[in-house]
């Protein structure tokens, strides 16, 4: 086909693999050469010239030409990030939270940067311990914010709007301090279970910023959480009995407002940030 005057691209590549294959490095250079003019994306282009010039008198080139090739066969990191959000989106809406969540820990796993995978995930947690129906609710919500703040903590940023986190950690720290539990329960995504013990619970908890911080009527929030620990003290060492929030109460509702406008801020930013 070439000696008939067909100089496209897949002629040249592949009339220069069979130059290559059939030991002829030397030949398959000028062809591969033209191949690789016509279409510098070619992975196997690419690595073709590279052997073809390793094995003759060009190493140098040939070195550039494999870490492209290299380069090249790696997936689209935007593609490969816009698939795992969709796929991990999809399954939320279809209330398949479990294989969500297995899906961006898998992934965290994989590239512990990738903060705003752990940052999905425990944003599907609420922040409000009477909330939650079962012991493996909480032992989910546990992991998945002592994962967070501790992968967190040691980027050095700023705690900025953490009070939030407080709540839950707090409620746990209690609930433990009244059934005289020195450690805590965690599950992971992937169904495995550590522990966390109680002290270590407490030190997290210290490093978040104080409520003080906060505006007022998150502030006051909180304290209507902190009157809820009170009275199950109250109600003595080893009574795990929990009273509800006042759901209906102007602080309550203005105080999940505003978390919620914090949520939705951190989302788009992390969104940002993966785009």
């Amino acid at each position: 086909m070439f000696a008939e005057g067909d100089t496209s691209f897949l002629t040249l590549k592949y009339g220069g693999a069979s130059r290559y294959l059939a030991g002829r490095a030397m030949d398959a250079i000028d062809l591969l050469e033209w191949a690789y003019g016509k279409d510098t994306t070619d992975v196997e282009t690419n690595l073709l010239l590279g052997a073809a010039l390793g094995k003759t008198y060009d190493r140098k080139r040939a070195f550039l030409l494999f870490d492209q090739a290299e380069k090249l066969m790696q997936p689209n990191e935007a593609l490969v990030n816009m698939l795992l959000t969709s796929r991990s989106e999809t399954l939320f809406k279809d209330g398949r939270q479990r294989e969500a969540e297995g899906l961006l820990y898998k992934a965290w796993l994989a590239n512990k940067d990738r903060l705003d995978l752990l940052f999905r995930i425990e944003r599907e947690y609420s922040n409000w311990g009477p909330e939650y129906k079962s012991a493996e609710d909480l032992a989910r919500a546990l992991f998945a914010k002592v994962t967070f703040l501790r992968e967190y903590f040691l980027t050095g940023k700023k705690l900025q709007g953490f009070q939030r986190y407080r709540s839950i950690l707090q409620y746990l720290y209690e609930d433990a301090f009244f059934t005289n539990k020195t450690e805590l329960v965690m599950i992971a995504p992937d169904n495995k279970k550590s522990k966390i013990s109680a002290e270590d619970l407490k030190s997290i908890i210290d490093r978040l910023p104080d409520i003080s911080q906060l505006p007022e009527v998150e502030r006051k929030h909180y304290q209507q959480m902190e009157e809820v620990f009170k009275k199950r003290k109250e109600n003595g060492v080893g009574s795990t009995k929990s009273e509800p929030l006042d759901e209906n109460s102007e602080a309550f509702k203005a105080g999940m407002k505003a978390v919620q406008k914090y949520l939705d801020s951190q989302k788009k930013e992390q969104e940002k940030k993966s785009e």
